[in-house]
């Protein structure tokens, strides 16, 4: 948890340790040291002490020498604990202070937990039950029909496919593959088609996946369907799809094109929130 040595070491370094009115200050700062030392449950005791003291979360500034992100650390500390409605609780308190994310060190706190909590939480379960990504409204097709044709007659030169007989018979990668294409040529609708064809045939996401001979791809299925979903604006099939993203583990913070994916996860986050 380097992130926490990170922001202990920034509270001691500049925070006064004087008088009583900094004692929120000294409460959050033995919550860094707690977490960092794997003790969550005295952070959860100590991050509890800080709030009541000091409810709003703030960036280092006039009134705190830190930034102060008291609810973002609770959901990480109640979710290495196992509790994840209290967890999933601090997370909607960060996301509604708008300050975590704000923060260097509150995004890498942010990146690591949020997805997390959200996909283990029975009450976003439930709810993205009635968003499933497979069940949208058909947007407006972008390319013309022989535009797609085109690319999809490259797409199987490169996959060695002939493309004779039914579409359905083609192998998952096909349709992934012809499904980024689209995508970067801009038509969302036949891409996120595409997309749900291959994850269809292949549920299972896996990085460095064999598509045939030493062909190999990253097949992250459940990140691209949420990326086109976000693309045409149906953003509870896209929390649906970054949701399954998360459960599969599609992304971690080392990732190449991990900062692209976090970005794409608090924007879903934002726009589903908003659509109820």
């Amino acid at each position: 948890m380097k992130k926490f040595v990170i922001a202990a070491a920034l509270v001691i370094s500049a925070m006064p340790l004087l008088a009583a009115e900094a004692s929120w200050q000294d409460r959050y700062l033995d919550a860094m040291e707690n977490l960092e030392q794997g003790q969550f449950a005295a952070a959860v005791e100590n991050l509890d002490k800080a709030i009541a003291a000091q409810p709003e979360p703030m960036l280092a500034g006039s009134d705190s020498s830190v930034d102060y992100l008291p609810y973002i650390n609770l959901a990480a500390a109640y979710h290495e604990l196992g509790d994840n409605a209290s967890a999933r609780d601090a997370l909607d308190k960060s996301y509604r202070a708008r300050v975590a994310t704000r923060s260097y060190i509150g995004s890498q706190v942010w990146d690591e937990y949020a997805l997390k909590i959200m996909a283990g939480d029975e009450q976003v379960v439930a709810s993205a039950a009635g968003a499933d990504f497979r069940d949208f409204e058909r947007s407006g097709l972008t390319l013309s029909d022989e535009q797609a044709v085109e690319i999809k007659q490259q797409v199987l030169r490169r996959c060695a496919l002939t493309g004779k007989g039914p579409t359905d018979m083609l192998p998952w990668y096909f349709h992934y593959e012809y499904g980024l294409e689209l995508m970067d040529a801009g038509d969302a609708q036949r891409a996120v088609d595409e997309l749900i064809l291959a994850a269809n045939k292949r549920e299972e996401s896996r990085r460095n996946s064999r598509m045939y001979g030493m062909w190999f791809t990253n097949y992250l299925p459940y990140y691209q369907i949420a990326l086109a979903h976000s693309k045409l604006g149906n953003w509870r099939c896209a929390f649906d799809a970054m949701r399954l993203s998360a459960q599969y583990g599609e992304f971690s913070p080392v990732d190449p094109g991990f900062e692209e994916y976090s970005d794409l996860q608090k924007l879903i986050m934002l726009e589903a929130d908003k659509s109820g």
